[in-house]
């Protein structure tokens, strides 16, 4: 089938504030296991799609199996859009800014996932159910990814990280898993709210210590929870303790398993401005990224300038992904705030807390060291005098002599 691809261009500022051009062609491409759509087969539809297109499954069985190398939104019609494993990983993401909505997964044999992520990062799984798997969902080496809305019944293992960061799970169901959550050791600001943790045995390893299991005064169900609600807002009155020994806790259980609702806001989450201190005159690059259960309609940002003047622009949205950004110069030094707000296709908006970031120059750390040409045997004396601030005053010296040993002052 010949199919009419709408253009469109992101561009996508680096670290190095290098501007590179993504252009790619965005199309939309049915799958029907009964023969009605482009393809038959998910992987026929991968293989066959471009970075940034989207693919729609009619409800159907479908075969697990499926690997995922590029940028792709998969979206079932319906969750019964049904991919058995039998035997083999359900599907397996090796790329970044890969969106997974509305399946149902099913039937992955021991040592099998209903879906693997390799080093995947900034990639959304929601509103799927995950049923009868040796383990749901296994993250190995990703961040920034979002799992939200989804449902896990009488899996193994509910969902595993490993070496994975920021992952994001929202509205789950996690039920009669041996380990609901696990993660690895380098993982860190992973974000997990509104999940519904029933009978398992148990509910979340977490091995960093270093995710957070609540999100804007809002937590998850807990079946073992046994906390009270005094003032009736639906939220523990003390915090759910998840591991006391690495201090691991949901600081806002709910009382009550989290049903879900067909309408509610976007989520704008991991806002971030790069360099959070600039010189005046260089670009800042505001990040962030922004998830719903509909799709986004319009996102701003609003920043105060010194002056008094703000602007409200148009964020930047990078493909077919949920990330956003926002480029700019700014030449006057202060303090800017800025804060993003977004409206999706059903009419609902958020306003995401206000953020900041500084336009000024850096101190000049400079340094002269006495004996010049010391032994083991004296004691080296370091004089920071010589380090510098153009516009403003050093209120701190910090040595860090690279052996362990850290010392303070002007002069050391």
């Amino acid at each position: 089938m010949v199919k009419i691809r709408a253009i469109s261009i992101a561009i996508l500022l680096l670290l190095s504030f290098v501007l590179s051009i993504h252009t790619y062609i965005k199309a939309d491409i049915i799958v029907d296991a009964s023969g009605g759509g482009d393809y038959t087969t998910i992987q026929e539809a991968v293989d066959n799609a471009l970075p940034g297109d989207t693919i729609y499954i009619k409800s159907g069985i479908y075969d697990g199996g499926i690997t995922i190398s590029k940028s792709l939104t998969i979206k079932g019609e319906s969750k019964g859009v049904i991919i058995t494993c039998s035997g083999e990983d359900g599907i397996s993401i090796y790329c970044d800014n890969v969106i997974i909505d509305t399946l149902t997964i099913k039937n992955s044999y021991e040592g099998h996932y209903g879906i693997i992520l390799y080093n995947s990062h900034f990639s959304v799984i929601k509103n799927c159910n995950f049923s009868l798997n040796y383990e749901a969902i296994y993250i190995v080496g990703g961040n920034n990814n979002i799992i939200s809305r989804n449902i896990f019944y009488e899996n193994d293992y509910g969902i595993t990280f490993v070496n994975s960061k920021d992952n994001v799970g929202r509205e789950n169901n996690f039920i009669k898993n041996s380990i609901a959550i696990s993660l690895g050791t380098d993982t860190y600001d992973n974000k997990f709210f509104y999940n519904n943790f029933f009978q398992n045995t148990v509910d979340v390893d977490d091995e960093s210590g270093l995710n957070y299991w609540d999100y804007e005064h809002v937590g998850n169900y807990w079946d073992r929870y046994t906390g009270s609600d005094n003032d009736g807002d639906g939220i523990g009155d003390t915090p759910y303790i998840i591991d006391e020994a690495k201090g691991i806790k949901d600081n806002y259980p709910l009382m009550q398993n989290y049903t879900g609702v067909d309408i509610f806001p976007p989520d704008i989450l991991n806002i971030k401005a790069n360099p959070i201190i600039q010189e005046p005159n260089k670009n800042v690059n505001i990040t962030c990224q922004i998830v719903d259960n509909v799709e986004v309609n319009v996102a701003f940002i609003n920043i105060s300038f010194p002056n008094g003047s703000y602007l409200n622009e148009s964020l930047n949205r990078i493909d077919n992904t949920t990330n956003y950004y926002f480029n700019r110069i700014y030449s006057l030094k202060s303090v800017y705030y800025y804060y993003i707000w977004a409206n999706d296709t059903s009419n609902n908006s958020v306003k995401s807390s206000l953020h900041k970031f500084v336009i000024a120059y850096k101190p000049v750390a400079n340094f002269t060291y006495t004996p010049l040409n010391p032994t083991d045997l004296d004691i080296i004396t370091f004089d920071g005098s010589g380090s510098n601030d153009s516009d403003g005053i050093i209120l701190n010296y910090t040595w860090n002599f690279g052996d362990g040993s850290i010392a303070y002052g002007k002069n050391v």
